[in-house]
């Protein structure tokens, strides 16, 4: 049903077009020092925005010139983080307001047999893909990836010189990802418990 379906994923295109900008705006902030690993370039090209694996090769190129220090002096990671946090927010946030209510649907729909049948046959085939180990798992990976965002960013952080041109929107965009997890976080915990005084008062 339109609706169930509706329901279920939510905003799931928002994440993913998100996902697939914020992704192809990091490479090219690392594009200096990053190279696609061989295993991994075949799904590069499966990409659906190619325009920024075309735009990666000739400035990749120029950087062949360039000394490891100043490749590395290159980067802007933090500064990318810094400007989608906004659009990030609003995508994780919109995200987890319906995480709750997709569940519940979920486990109405999976009774159905035709449905079961047909979930099960598309975890089979997607276990090349993922290691989720059924749809509840993979509905849940938006807002378990933000909240992993401040543990990359202090990780990051820690390795990145003082001196570096990055370091301070490194810095900023971790204490700016960290509140963001703190007030989803915050969200989460009013939707459960709204979803609990709702449970009781049934």
């Amino acid at each position: 049903d339109p609706e169930d379906v509706k329901v279920l994923f939510g905003n799931s295109d928002q994440v993913a077009a998100f996902s697939d900008k914020f992704l192809s705006d990091l490479k090219q902030a690392a594009q200096s020092i990053y190279v696609i690993p061989k295993a991994l370039r075949w799904s590069s090209k499966r990409k659906r925005n190619n325009q920024a694996a075309e735009s990666i090769a000739p400035e990749g190129a120029e950087a062949a010139g360039m000394s490891e220090l100043e490749k590395d002096r290159a980067t802007f990671v933090g500064q990318i983080f810094v400007a989608h946090m906004t659009q990030m927010e609003k995508v994780y946030t919109d995200n987890l307001k319906n995480h709750d209510a997709a569940n519940k649907k979920l486990q109405v729909v999976q009774r159905i047999p035709k449905v079961g049948f047909w979930l099960s046959e598309c975890q089979k085939g997607a276990m090349d893909l993922t290691t989720a180990w059924d749809l509840d798992s993979l509905l849940v990976k938006p807002v378990q990836r933000i909240l992993k965002y401040p543990l990359i960013l202090r990780d990051l952080l820690e390795s990145t010189p003082k001196d570096h041109p990055d370091h301070a929107a490194i810095s900023n965009a971790l204490e700016e990802v960290t509140n963001v997890s703190h007030r989803i976080n915050e969200l989460k915990k009013r939707v459960d418990l709204v979803g609990q005084a709702v449970g009781r008062k049934r």
